[in-house]
Order: structure tokens, then sequence, then C-alpha cells
């Protein structure tokens, strides 16, 4: 690194070097900064293979100076990547989440894996601190390792959407959009699933990232063009907290740009996708919720009536726009996760770093007659209505651990679909239930997910497995031996067995199970890539004996019938 970079327009992190190494004559102390993910960076643009798996190795220490830290902070292991050209950055932990707890005065070995973006324009490396933004810290010997190559995806098995086509219309899978723009990844996706779930991009923090506004109608001729798919009512435009100092009214920028390139590229490569989603207590930007759409941590939140006109704003602006009768790609999505994870609204709070600022607004206790869900819902409906897609679109309740409470799923549902003052009609205005099945605990067995499905195809639901992953086998890291992980791995392959036994019996019985989703397509880029979740390993070309038993149930299921 130079030294003379500390003198960059903007650079809220000085680097130096320290004679306090772990060996040799010196380390690189990272000092002065301003906020926790403020550090140098390493450039890896033009060194790693899209797609390929590597090792970072470091160590790490508070140094001797910084005693305000005598306890120790903990560091994570980030990238930085530009998909393409002139797009924003985004960032990444590895793995998601991880700390790596560093020591004062004490030297400390940090060490990872990671699988570099299937594509990306610019990609860097920097290590931060998860709080403590004010600490100091030490790294030296820093290595970065080649531990594979992306291999060729075996385009001789079976595809799994082909295998279930008889059973369920849409088999998919979770990705980021980088996954489409990487000719193996993009076609390892085509050859086993017919959708795609976008993890983040298209959840309110992601569209409305920009944490703008615009003007409607007095603006500029530029946010006048920017503004022209809004859905902006005169009740929305009668809410004075609607409104900035001079009485205009305002809208918060979406990402329609952002939008239309993910829908395009899988409408060209002859993919459905799921919207996901709208209405949420994680993810939400704060803006969306203050008087005036205030970036102020301190701000006033609007009431009742106020929220209910922003949230009927958003939802219809963005479904007018992808189901225009003109808009090219308007048959390329299938379902909207309207609502996700409400019966959950209270776990999160602003001690968890992502306040649910619902609450603010509508209190704290999760309800099953919530009307800012069921409101979520209408406007969704009332849009489909709009655009002629009501037999289209599946406007979906979804949430994880199903199995413990299918009874309130039910109630909860039920009261959406409930005629009242804001359904008047009882239109099934909510299709049926997203059942995540991130499958983690004891309680996740095939018997209680059987339960599960069999109590909301007796409710009359529509049925979607939305986010399907097994992490309640065993763990699998770098340590482990090749017996253990044998074990995992085959006690792993049972239970998708069993769980894709069950859908499959399901349906037999009058189950309208439309859709089932497969979160991720390896191990290696999961969320929870140490618990041997996919089906997929290392890579595309991994292939693992869960995926036999995935194949294997349906071929068995139909050999029986």
């Amino acid at each position: 690194f130079n030294e003379d970079d500390n003198t960059a327009a903007g650079l809220d992190t000085k680097i130096s070097v320290s004679d306090e190494s772990h060996s040799g004559a010196g380390a690189m102390l990272v000092s002065e900064r301003l906020k926790a993910w403020n550090s140098p960076t390493i450039n890896l643009t033009n060194i790693v293979t899209p797609g390929g798996q590597y090792k970072v190795t470091f160590w790490a220490k508070v140094p001797k100076a910084d005693d305000d830290f005598d306890k120790g902070i903990n560091l994570r292991i980030s990238g930085g990547i530009t998909t393409e050209e002139g797009d924003g950055e985004w960032y990444a932990n590895y793995p998601a989440d991880t700390n790596y707890p560093i020591k004062y005065e004490e030297w400390t070995k940090c060490e990872t894996t990671f699988t570099a973006p299937a594509a990306f324009y610019n990609y860097i490396l920097y290590v931060e601190s998860n709080g403590s933004a004010r600490a100091s810290f030490l790294i030296d010997d820093l290595t970065i390792e080649c531990l594979s190559e992306p291999a060729e995806y075996d385009d001789t098995l079976p595809s799994i959407k082909d295998t279930y086509k008889d059973y369920f219309p849409i088999m998919g899978t979770a990705i980021g959009y980088d996954t489409l723009l990487n000719k193996n990844s993009l076609g390892f996706v085509k050859k086993h699933y017919d959708s795609v779930t976008y993890g983040n991009s298209m959840k309110p923090d992601a569209v409305m990232g920009s944490q703008k506004t615009l003007t409607v109608e007095t603006g500029t001729a530029e946010e006048a063009e920017k503004t022209k798919d809004y859905y902006v009512t005169a009740d929305y435009a009668s809410h004075e907290a609607n409104k900035d100092a001079d009485g205009k009214v305002l809208v918060p920028e979406i990402n329609f740009a952002n939008i239309d390139k993910e829908l395009k590229i899988a409408h060209d490569n002859g993919l459905k996708v799921r919207f996901h989603t709208f209405v949420w207590h994680q993810q939400m930007p704060h803006h969306f919720f203050t008087v005036g759409y205030s970036m102020d941590s301190k701000a006033e939140y609007v009431d009742q009536a106020t929220m209910f006109s922003r949230e009927e704003m958003y939802i219809k602006s963005i479904m007018n726009h992808i189901f225009a009768k003109d808009y090219p790609y308007r048959d390329t999505v299938y379902t909207i996760d309207v609502v996700n994870e409400y019966t959950h609204m209270s776990n999160i709070s602003a001690a968890d770093g992502s306040d649910n600022w619902w609450r603010h607004i509508f209190g704290e206790v999760m309800k099953t007659d919530c009307e800012y869900v069921k409101r979520a819902f209408k406007y969704a409906y009332e849009a489909l209505e709009a655009n002629d897609k009501t037999e289209d679109v599946s406007l979906i309740y979804n949430d994880y651990n199903t199995y413990d409470y299918p009874d309130t799923i039910v109630e909860l549902i039920n009261n959406i679909n409930k005629k009242d003052d804001i359904n008047p009609e009882g239109q099934k205005i909510c299709a049926g239930i997203g059942m995540q099945a991130h499958l983690n605990d004891k309680g996740a067995t095939p018997e209680n997910f059987e339960k599960a499905v069999n109590a909301f195809r007796e409710a009359g639901f529509e049925i979607q497995v939305t986010e399907l992953d097994i992490t309640n086998c065993g763990t699998v890291d770098e340590s482990t031996d090749d017996e253990t992980k044998a074990e995992v791995e085959a006690d792993s392959a049972k239970m998708w067995g069993d769980i894709m036994t069950v859908l499959l019996n399901q349906k037999a019985k009058g189950a309208n199970i439309k859709a089932v989703v497969i979160w991720g397509l390896t191990d290696s880029t999961s969320w929870r890539s140490d618990r041997s979740p996919l089906l997929f390993g290392s890579d595309l070309a991994d292939k693992k004996p869960s995926f036999d038993a995935v194949i294997n149930a349906a071929l068995n299921f139909k050999s029986s019938k």
C-alpha cells in the first residue's frame, strides 16, 4: 500500500506502517477511522476468476496504543462488488454476518474461504469492524490463495424442473443478478429451474436505496419524467406529511431501472420471476415512515392514514409499471410476496440494527387482523385487476417456521380475505402461503412439515415452498473429518428426499402446490454455507447425495402410482 493514499479526498481512514509486526519489519496500521466499515481495500478485479473459490488469511490485533479497546474488537471480512459498469456497489461478509474476534496486544489468525461473484465489473476485498468504529487495528501477513477455479456444470444430469414438471408448475431457485451474467451459472439455472427469486434486490431498501425524494407535478422536467409511473392519488397528496416545506408533494425515488434490468434478463432467458417483497419488518428504509421522508434518525413518524397512502403508492407504482399492457416483461413475474414474515414482527428492534419501523406507527403487538397487512394485499389485488392480471399472478403471504404455528397462519390469511370495509366483496386477495422452509431446527421434521402442508391444503390455500434449504443435519467446514461429513451428507440427503416426498404425497391429495423454490445454487454461496444446505457443494459440478435424493423422490413416486 501507499501511505500517500491518506491524502485522497474523502478518505476516512489513515494507513501507516507500524513496528508492531507479526513477522518481518512492520505491519499495516489502520487508524483514525470514522465508521466501522472504513478500511483499506484490495482490488481483486484482475486477480480472481468469477465463481472461483479462494482462501484469505491474515493476522490481526488491536495495537498497544489503543487501550480504549483493551477488550478486543470484532472484525469482518467483506467484499464490495460492482456488477456492471455504472452500477452501485453492493457488499457481502464472508461468511455472512461472521465476526472474527481479535485481541488487544495479541496477534490472532483470521482465515476464511469465499467464492468470488459469478460476474463483476469491479471487485474489492476489505476488513471492517462490527461496531467499534473508532478502534485501530493492525494487519500483517495477508495472503489470498486460489482453492479452485469454477468447474463446468454437468449437463448430463437429469433436470430438476423436467423431473418434477408433472407435479409442480414451477421449480425455482434464489440467485443474484450477477449469476445470470455468467455463462456457466446461467446454463445451470436454465437447465434445472423455471424461475428465479432475486434474494435482496427487490426488497424495499434496495428499490428505494437512493434515499432520494422527487416532487410530483411541480418538480423539474427530469423529475416529471421519473415520476410518471408513480401512483399518486388525491388522498396521498392531501397528507401534509407527504409534502416538503414548500407544500410540494413528495415521493421516494423508486429504482425502476434496476427492476427492468432484472426482469429483462430473466425474460430473455425464458425464466419467470418471484417478486420478493413489498412489506417486511426488516430491510425497509427508515425515510419511508417519516414526515416529509426525512432522513433524520430522530424524525417524527407519520400517522396511520398517511402510512396507508404511502403503502398504496409504493405497491401500485411498482405493479402498474411491471404489469402495464405495453411493458415488454409484463408476463415475467408469476408471484409477489406481498407481505413477508409478519408473524415475527415482534422479533426485531433497534437493538438488532434493523428496526421494525412499522411498530412506531401501528404498535408492537402482532395481530392476525393487522390492517396494514390486509391493505397491502388489497392494494396489490386492485393493481392486478387494473392490469388484467388476477388470473396470472399469485399474491402470497410468505413466512418461516410455518410448521410451528399453522393455525396462526390460517387465521391471518383468512382475515386478509374476510369480507369487511377494506375487502367489501370478500375477494380472495391473498392466494395463499409461501412456506419458506429454512429447515434448521429439531422441529423441522418431515412429519411436522406435512402437518403444516395438510393444514394449508384443508384451508384451500395455494401453497408455494419459497426458500427451501435444509440445515438441521450437522455442520461441515474445513475442520470436519471425512466420516462426519459423509454422515451429515447422508442425513441431509434423506431429509431432502423425505421433504420432496411429503410434497408429492400432498399434491396427490389435492394440495394446490404451485411452486417449489430452492434457496441457492451451491453450499459455498449459501447464507448458511457451513451446514450443507443445498444440492451442490463447493461449485456447480459438485453434485451431492441430496441432489440424487431429490431426483429419486420424484422417480420413486411416479413408479409407485
